[in-house]
Formats: C-alpha cells, sequence, structure tokens
C-alpha cells in the first residue's frame, strides 16, 4: 500500500490509542512534516510532464474526478455519515487515497477517530483492489492502456495504482502513473476548497501557504 500511506495510518493507530500529550513532539511540530511530503511530492513531477498531461488527459481526470468527490458527498448526506468523514472519504477516493485526506484532515479540523476510519475504508479497498484487479483485467483481456487508465482512475493511493499495474504490465504502469498524476495534481484545488468550505466562518480563513511551494517545487524540477 506503499510506505508513505502505512506511515500516516500507524501515526493516527498511535494518536488514537495512546493520547500523546499536548507537549507531544509531533503536536508540536503539527502538520509540518505532512506539508513538507506534499512539497517533495511536488518536487517529484516536472513541469513539462505537469502540463503534457494536463493538456491531453486532465480534462478526462477532471471530470472524474469532480463526479467522483461530489457524488461522493451526496452519497455520505443520504446515507447519514458526518460531514467530516465523507469529505475524507470523497477526497480519498476522488484524488490520492491516504495523502489526499491526510492533507485535508487539518484543515477541516477532523479527529483521530474520523481519519482512522477513512483511512482504514481505503486502505482496505486498496489492498483489495491490488489483488483483484489484475485478475479482472485478464479475464476480460483488457488491452494495456485499458488497464493502465482502468487503474489509474479506480484505485486510490498511487503506489497501490502503480502496484496493481505494474502486475500486469510495464506499458500499463506507464499510463497508470501518466493518469494518476493528473488526480494528484487536484490536491492543490482539493486543500482550496476544503479550507474555503470549512473556514469560510473564521474571520479569516488561512491560505496553506505551502501550496505555493508545491507548485514551486513542480516549477523547478525541469
Amino acid at each position: 500500500m506503499g510506505n508513505a500511506a502505512l506511515s500516516i495510518f500507524l501515526g493516527v493507530l498511535f494518536n488514537y490509542f495512546f493520547n500523546p500529550s499536548k507537549n507531544f513532539f509531533s503536536r508540536r511540530i503539527n502538520t509540518l512534516p505532512l506539508q513538507i511530503g506534499i512539497v517533495l511530492l511536488g518536487a517529484t513531477i516536472s513541469l513539462p510532464y505537469a502540463l503534457n498531461v494536463s493538456a491531453e488527459y486532465l480534462p478526462w481526470v477532471s471530470f472524474f474526478v469532480i463526479a467522483s468527490f461530489i457524488a461522493g458527498l451526496i452519497l455520505g448526506k443520504i446515507l447519514g455519515i458526518h460531514q467530516r468523514i465523507a469529505f475524507l472519504l470523497s477526497s480519498g477516493a476522488a484524488i490520492c487515497g491516504g495523502t489526499a485526506m491526510a492533507a485535508v484532515a487539518p484543515i477541516i479540523k477532523a479527529k483521530p477517530q474520523e481519519l482512522l476510519i477513512a483511512m482504514t475504508i481505503v486502505f482496505l479497498l486498496n489492498a483489495i483492489a491490488i489483488a483483484l484487479f489484475p485478475i479482472v483485467g485478464s479475464y476480460f483481456e483488457m488491452t494495456n492502456f485499458e488497464f493502465g487508465a482502468w487503474s489509474a482512475l479506480a484505485i486510490h493511493d498511487t503506489s497501490s495504482v502503480i502496484g496493481s499495474a505494474v502486475t500486469y504490465s510495464s506499458e500499463s504502469a506507464q499510463v497508470a502513473a501518466t493518469l494518476k498524476l493528473g488526480r494528484t495534481l487536484w490536491l492543490i484545488p482539493l486543500i482550496l476548497i476544503a479550507n474555503w468550505i470549512f473556514n469560510k466562518q473564521a474571520k479569516a480563513a488561512k491560505f496553506p501557504r505551502f501550496i505555493i511551494f508545491f507548485v514551486a517545487a513542480i516549477t523547478l524540477n525541469t
């Protein structure tokens, strides 16, 4: 499922079961490591590659992301799921799993229990997808491109997407990585939307400044 996602999950478990004091070092530094991690994620994306993906695939990927996100929120409303949990699940399912949920959790002021629930659901779905997707793809005789696209759009975490696609073929992995990047780029508007929805009642909602560094990292990595 990916070391980063697993680390986030273990951190949530630690906080939930041990409830460290306010003086615990991780509480003092708050979400700084996560913000640094997101900036470093931008450093792995080159500007030409991002622009190429944006021009060729982003319209279709964007439609999928927006439709999935809205559908998740509506379904959460219908099922009576708490707004924060529904937002976390919708973010993870639409964009990039645990990374997206961890990025918006402090912005929407999600409780550790809520993040744990959302993480657990997404991780279980990822584990099932890694095992079953190659089998289903082979059964339906999908082409390498079809399987790569399916994996990129249907599986949440990036590492799980690549793990599933590379099992099918190297070409599928390349397609999956490219399309998944289009979903990952939606982290920027997601964080801005979350900040606006959940902090609009505040006198002055803070702009997530690390987003600027995220974009700068992409620009510098050419």
